[in-house]
């Protein structure tokens, strides 16, 4: 019973921490909102949503994989971490200089945006700080300081407010809040670094070893492509909506293509706590019991989401307007639209698959949804202008939950109702 008991304390930290992250996020933006102009904010989301499409693939799962080896007794956690670590900041190196060679050129002509070059140019060396940051989530859970961890994501990200905003209103310039940003990188970087080897073993020689790389990446890519594929496919909207249009509609829509925090937290601590017992009973094979867990839970869930968004719905144009200022009321039309996502984050099909060791799946849905959200975003982008890609995102999104539902209920012999009765 204490087992149980400790592991929903941790998820409980990690919920916390998330979730105070995600508002500390939303409050820079609005802070940001109310003190650049509509152009200012966006150059500043533009190089910052550059950074957040290459984030996920610059890591190549090696920070997944470390959950799979390091709870391994033979393994020599300091010198792998260290090989890892020296591994991705050769890669991220060459990050860097694509942008120095013309990535920024690039980018800046792609999104009709000239400023660009110059912020692109100068944010990119971010990522050779931001290794240990990455890292440090892995070594600290694998360790059982779930506690340190959210204290450090915590003090980060209001660290990262407080800097972010006070240069932003003392210079009114966007180059000064993300030179801010990557000196604060660099400085939680050292802590990073001091937190993770006071967990590993002290290492009396280093040895780098490419075997090592090559282990970590075998896992570690497989692991993470859906991740990949899911992560771009939830910031593609934007970049086409940087593509297509001005860079004023994309300061629209990215402030209105928003989830509500608070969604995340209570779904993915609810499922991170049951993701164990699916597990558990998944291997006796009791996929009533799943079932019968799954079915309670989203009852619960469900019931407060959709009042959420139905209260929401009622109140969008007063909350966007409350939140960023009359400027951007035109941000309420793509938040309109992201407010029919909230059903669907009640179920969270995917830990039914997780459980079944059947994750191709996911990668597949993964990818379809990729493609689907960049077709759809496309054409409607034409006809429907900055909304098309919000529109198109809840198409996508509904179409991959009917595919992990289908799969679900071919691999667990079930039908429709079993899977969906929650409802009644």
């Amino acid at each position: 019973m204490s087992s149980v008991l400790t592991r929903k304390a941790k998820v409980l930290f990690l919920s916390v921490g998330n979730f105070l992250t995600t508002i500390s996020s939303l409050l820079l933006t609005i802070a940001l909102t109310r003190i650049f102009t509509i152009g200012q904010y966006a150059d500043y989301k533009q190089t910052l949503l550059v950074f957040l499409i290459f984030s996920p693939i610059l890591l190549f799962g090696l920070d997944k994989s470390i959950y799979y080896f390091f709870v391994k007794k033979e393994t020599n956690r300091r010198n792998d971490y260290l090989n890892i670590q020296l591994f991705l900041l050769f890669v991220n190196i060459v990050y860097v200089l694509f942008f120095v060679f013309g990535g920024d050129t690039f980018f800046s002509i792609q999104f009709n945006n000239p400023k660009l070059k110059e912020l692109l140019l100068l944010y990119s060396v971010i990522s050779l700080f931001e290794i240990p940051t990455k890292l440090i989530t892995p070594v600290l859970v694998i360790t059982e300081k779930v506690k340190k961890l959210t204290l450090f994501n915590i003090f980060y990200k209001l660290l990262y407010f407080i800097v972010s905003v006070s240069l932003a209103y003392l210079y009114r310039d966007v180059k000064m809040v993300l030179i801010s940003q990557v000196l604060l990188a660099i400085v939680a970087a050292a802590v990073s670094q001091t937190l993770i080897f006071k967990e590993l073993a002290f290492l009396q020689k280093f040895k780098f070893d490419l075997s090592i790389i090559k282990k970590y990446l075998w896992i570690g890519i497989p692991l993470s492509a859906a991740t990949i594929l899911g992560f771009l496919g939830k910031n593609i909207d934007k970049a086409l909506i940087s593509r297509y249009l001005t860079k004023e509609e994309f300061a629209f829509y990215v402030n209105g293509a928003i989830e509500v925090p608070l969604i995340a937290s209570i779904t993915g601590a609810i499922m991170t706590i049951l993701l164990g017992d699916f597990a558990i009973l998944y291997t006796k094979k009791n996929y009533g019991e799943i079932f019968r867990l799954w079915s309670k839970s989203i009852k619960i869930t469900s019931s407060i989401l959709i009042l959420m968004m139905f209260g929401l719905l009622l109140n969008a144009e007063t909350l966007i307007t409350l939140m960023y200022g009359e400027a951007y009321i035109e941000s309420t039309k793509p938040f309109v639209i992201y407010l029919l996502l909230i059903p669907t984050r009640a179920m969270i099909f995917s830990n039914l698959i997780t459980i079944t060791s059947q994750t191709k799946y996911i990668l597949y849905g993964s990818f379809f949804y990729l493609i689907f959200n960049v077709v759809f975003s496309v054409v409607l982008i034409k006809t429907m202008g900055f909304v098309g890609p919000a529109v198109a995102t809840v198409i996508s999104t509904y179409l991959l939950n009917m595919y992990f539902s289908i799969v679900i209920k071919k691999h667990y012999e079930v039908s429709f109702f079993k899977v969906f009765n929650f409802f009644i």
